[in-house]
């Protein structure tokens, strides 16, 4: 198919009286790219609704009409101009240019442009930093940081549908499922800031499920990365979290000759995820050592002596050497709890500190298996270990969760969810598929429309947004275009234009 190109585009360029520098012609030349692109693109789009309209089931497509869209792209804004057809087999009406392209009804964002404001605002540290770095790539696209969080919302949306379909369908039979000697699974939580609700803070349950290690740049590598490895992440609480986590995990593999490790800090939730794999050969717990240091160090912490002989005692499955000190500490510490009378502030110090290290003494007395190294409980089993490295790779995952959620002590309203389901998405490589699939419906009603008293005298008359503002009033596109009473009058304006 040859498709003849014509361009319109005239070029002048004019010479500053303060002279021309090589950065100000690179821009010109790039905003000119960008023009030519989006006539070129119209061009060939033109051409293919005509190859169509002559290839076209003429015994069942008629021409209805004509009609236009205008898709946002990385490059600018592209008019679509293609014709309207009737089928009369099924009496729908469609464009079968649309159809040819994959575009979904009602469109305003390309794919390339949706996978690019996602990326973004998945690994930027703000809506508005992710908006501005989208509208600085060409200087073409304008987004605001709204626009930007409903296309996370969206992403979240198709992110966790996902999920409870893959949750929720048939176990394959058996022979079809992976079979391993060991199956690692890791699991931590992130308390993120939340405005509006009671508690100031709210958990979310971050897993990893994997089959082991292996080199990240071939044989010889310093650096391993995770085998086969499979997020999960929720907000609904452990028991929830385990639920879903332990549904997607049998979708994969066969654990009846599998001895599965679930390593994770003390919390009696992750710990419980032992109950989930009952159908495993065997079920092992390790408290993950990372944690366990750090709460030896907290408990004994200005007695630099004993915190040495304790995590020693720790490395070396010394674990009477590890009693000895903690019981001793105990005892001191009620001594100083004896004599603080008088002290509240430094009495509830230590009541927490006893509340803690009797915690962590209780593990240690019932359950003195899950410190141990899961390596030397697997060589008891009789499993070679060679190849199998410490755990402890909940904390990395975490880690960029809380680089995202976290940073600047942000408070989330809504969305929470969703921008972790997006990071679960990025971090597996599948946030583009993602992206392609959300589409890009309208309305676009934010999530927390009804937290603004403005966000509820409009929601009504607003359901469609259409329309423009007419006139110009500062407020709306200046620094306080993103504030209640800016959304309300634009709102406003949509529904009310002036004639």
């Amino acid at each position: 198919m040859k498709i003849p190109i014509e361009l319109q585009t005239e070029v002048n360029l004019s010479v500053p009286e303060d002279g021309l520098d090589f950065k100000t012609l690179e821009q010109w030349c790039m905003q000119l790219v960008c023009v030519v692109f989006v006539e070129v693109l119209e061009q060939v789009l033109r051409a293919l609704d005509e190859q169509l309209k002559e290839t076209r089931d003429r015994a069942r497509y008629q021409i209805n009409d004509f009609r236009e869209r205008t898709v946002e792209t990385l490059v600018g804004p592209v008019r679509i101009y293609r014709r309207y057809y009737e089928d009369v087999v099924t009496g729908e009406r469609v464009f079968l240019l649309d159809r040819l392209l994959g575009l979904p009804k009602r469109v305003r964002l390309s794919s390339w442009l949706q996978t690019e404001v996602v990326q973004r605002a998945v690994r930027a540290p703000s809506y508005r930093k992710a908006a501005a770095g989208v509208s600085s790539i060409l200087r073409a696209v304008s987004i605001s940081h709204e626009g930007a969080r409903q296309q996370v919302l969206k992403a979240g949306t198709v992110v966790q549908q996902q999920e409870r379909e893959l949750a929720f369908a048939e176990v394959p039979p058996p022979a079809e499922l992976r079979s391993l000697p060991v199956l690692f699974i890791e699991a931590d939580g992130i308390h993120c800031h939340q405005q509006g609700q009671q508690q100031s803070t709210r958990e979310l349950q971050v897993g990893a499920v994997h089959e082991g290690w292996v080199p990240r740049y071939g044989e010889g590598s310093d650096e391993w990365a995770l085998k086969h490895k499979r997020l999960w992440v929720t907000d609904e609480g452990w028991a929830a979290f385990w639920e879903g986590f332990s549904r997607i995990i049998h979708q994969y593999y066969d654990l009846s000759q599998t001895i599965v490790v679930i390593n994770g800090d003390g919390d009696p939730g992750i710990r419980a995820g032992r109950d989930g794999f009952t159908d495993a050969k065997a079920v092992f717990f390790q408290y993950d050592p990372l944690h366990v240091n750090r709460r030896l160090k907290r408990i004994l912490a200005g007695r630099s002596g004993c915190q040495q002989t304790a995590i020693q005692a720790y490395q070396d499955g010394d674990w009477e050497t590890l009693e000895h000190v903690l019981k001793a500490h105990r005892v001191d510490l009620k001594r100083k709890l004896a004599r603080s009378r008088g002290q509240p502030q430094q009495r509830r110090h230590l009541r927490q500190k006893l509340r803690d290290l009797k915690g962590l003494l209780g593990l240690l007395l019932e359950q003195p298996e899950i410190f141990q190294d899961y390596r030397q409980r697997l060589r008891m089993r009789g499993v070679d270990t060679t190849a199998l490295r410490g755990m402890g790779n909940a904390e990395s995952q975490v880690a960029v969760f809380a680089d995202r959620l976290k940073l600047g002590r942000y408070a989330w309203s809504t969305g929470l969810k969703a921008m972790a389901k997006c990071l679960k998405a990025d971090q597996l490589g599948t946030l583009e598929a993602v992206t392609a699939a959300a589409g890009d419906p309208e309305p676009l009603v934010p999530w927390d429309a009804a937290e603004f008293g403005s966000g509820r005298l409009t929601t009504d008359v607003t359901r469609a947004a259409v329309g423009a503002v007419n006139g110009h009033l500062a407020a709306l596109d200046g620094p306080e275009q993103g504030k209640n009473f800016a959304t309300f009058l634009r709102r406003f304006a949509a529904v009310h234009p002036v004639a």
